[in-house]
């Protein structure tokens, strides 16, 4: 009888050992993470203007250009500008009447309506390097210009200026693009894609 006691006690503990590897085996679902990624656009485009210098007084400047712009989904934009402006000087023969301005160059980032831009060049007028900041909202574009040629006088080296051009807003790309994660709780590992405790 005691036999029979060992032997159903051995049975009782093998079966609860096996029962509790594969209850306890299989770990939680894995989580997922999801990851959202805003769609981006790029935007080439010609441009041209009229800028009032302060210190041209009334008489505008011409202005081409050409702008990149990378917007995304929500807004935000950054790029680069290179434009060169004509300078009119009402002199009356027609090889003086219009002449080369400022060579520019400038990095910009902000939102679709509205950037912020920092950069400088080459002043072909006065024969001197120039660095300025400007904003760029609808249709306009303000900003300073720092002067470092020699030929201007003292107190002309900062050149505020407002230039009035064809860049409206930047239209926003529809839509974002997802991606999924899948990861098991610490102390286990995949098998498949069920999350197992310990190594596989």
């Amino acid at each position: 009888m005691t036999h029979h006691k060992h032997l159903w006690l051995i049975g009782f503990i093998s079966l609860f050992s096996v029962s509790s590897s594969f209850g306890g085996g299989i770990a939680p679902t894995p989580t997922t993470t999801i990851t959202a990624t805003n769609s981006s656009t790029n935007v080439n485009m010609g441009y041209g203007g009229l800028k009032w210098t302060l210190e041209n007084g009334l008489v505008p400047e011409i202005v081409g250009g050409f702008r990149y712009a990378s917007v995304t989904s929500s807004g935000s934009t950054q790029g680069f500008d290179v434009s060169i402006a004509f300078k009119i000087t009402g002199e009356t023969q027609l090889d003086n009447f219009i002449q080369l301005g400022k060579l520019r160059t400038k990095y910009l980032n902000g939102i679709d309506y509205l950037q912020g831009e920092v950069g400088g060049g080459w002043d072909f007028a006065n024969k001197g390097l120039f660095a300025g900041i400007s904003a760029q909202g609808p249709y306009v574009n303000t900003g300073v210009d720092y002067n470092f040629s020699s030929n201007y006088l003292l107190g002309k080296f900062y050149s505020p200026f407002i230039m009035f051009n064809s860049i409206g807003i930047y239209d926003r790309p529809h839509g974002s693009t997802s991606t999924s994660t899948l990861t098991c709780p610490v102390g286990s590992s995949f098998n498949g894609f069920t999350c197992v405790i310990g190594p596989v």
